[in-house]
């Protein structure tokens, strides 16, 4: 009987600090880089957060492009699961999503991401990327 208390006791322990991890949700992208494939812009974004290889699991990354009077907004969300409990590595993976757009070529802006706007070409020419980091 005691040793099925303490099971139980021990189950229930477990279960309420979520041996699994905590699930945190980053929307901030602090970085974009921007290619062309077509008659479509492509957006590689990068997500303010990193990945610490030891503790953490990208759950899911993704990205949404939307126009509207030249302007493109760049949205998006990446889940990652956390260790709760013990020492990190210090490494930093990157968190990144892809989202594509069709676009007629011209100049356009590029916004949502960090605090500034950027202005990108389309086309971008071929084998060349535009990118800008405006986090920290």
């Amino acid at each position: 009987m005691i040793r099925l208390r303490a099971a139980l006791l021990l189950a229930l322990t477990l279960g309420l600090v979520g041996c699994g991890g905590v699930e945190s949700m980053v929307t901030e992208i602090n970085e974009a880089c921007v290619t062309s494939d077509g008659d479509a812009v492509v957006v590689v974004a990068r997500f303010a957060d990193c990945l610490s290889s030891s503790c953490d699991t990208l759950e899911s990354a993704r990205c949404e492009l939307a126009l509207e009077d030249g302007i493109i907004t760049v949205t998006g969300e990446a889940v990652i699961r956390s260790k709760q409990f013990g020492a990190c590595t210090s490494d930093c993976g990157l968190v990144e999503a892809t989202c594509t757009l069709e676009l007629p070529p011209g100049d356009y802006t590029l916004a949502g991401v960090g605090e500034a706007d950027m202005v990108i070409s389309h086309p971008v020419p071929e084998g060349s990327e535009q990118c800008e980091a405006f986090g920290p």
